[in-house]
């Protein structure tokens, strides 16, 4: 957990131009919004995370919960360092009533809804059918949360995020600065403006290395 606490820490005014982007202050409606990108490891989990812990800060903790919906690499238990008794694998296989598997994060106090940890006789599940129910199960949570942050898998390798792109208020694509091709990112916008081209929010460009003082951008 020190990581992500770190990062909410040395972000803090970035994450908080990220939520303003994101949601209306004028509002009270519930707003989901999905993270995805090209290919594991640009850092969505981290700011799905590292949001969600900084947006606590600021609102009520009871009104934000963080939402696993990467069943292909599922993390948040090894980096909130927590081992929630249920998962979403359990609702939608299961039929595991929702608010069980719903579980606070200690220190923070946001809930998290984890896919769990994979299982070997898992990977052989149709993840695709299981993500069916996903409309259910986000109607349950806009009735009880005011945010919903939603950390999904890859979307050019899987079909997961372009399912609950059709659900959702927005889509924030994490790009990693220097290594995901432009070609690449592009495809990745293409397949999400197929399903919801309204929910297309725009992109991050993560693990930007700044070869020159931070300070000093501003008179360039």
């Amino acid at each position: 957990m020190r990581m992500i606490e770190q990062i909410a820490a040395s972000f803090t005014e970035e994450l908080y131009r990220l939520e303003s982007s994101l949601f209306r202050k004028d509002s009270e409606q519930s707003t989901a919004v999905q993270f995805t990108s090209s290919h594991f490891g640009e850092g969505v989990t981290s700011m799905t995370l590292g949001l969600a812990i900084s947006m606590s800060s600021l609102h009520s903790p009871q009104s934000i919960v963080a939402v696993e919906a990467n069943m292909r690499k599922p993390s948040f238990q090894e980096y909130l360092e927590i081992v929630p008794p249920h998962s979403i694998f359990e609702v939608f296989e299961e039929n595991l009533p929702l608010d069980q598997a719903l579980y606070e994060v200690p220190k923070f106090g946001f809930r998290v809804l984890t896919a769990g940890q994979v299982r070997e006789g898992d990977k052989k599940i149709d993840y695709g059918l299981s993500l069916q129910h996903f409309r259910d199960v986000l109607r349950k949570l806009r009735q009880e949360y005011r945010y919903i942050l939603l950390d999904t898998p890859p979307a050019v390798p899987f079909m997961d995020a372009s399912i609950i792109c059709k659900e959702v208020d927005g889509v924030v694509v994490v790009v990693e600065a220097d290594l995901t091709r432009y070609e690449v990112v592009s495809h990745t916008l293409e397949k999400l403006r197929t399903s919801n081209r309204e929910a297309l929010t725009g992109t991050i460009l993560n693990k930007r290395e700044l070869r020159i003082p931070k300070l000093l951008y501003r008179f360039l």
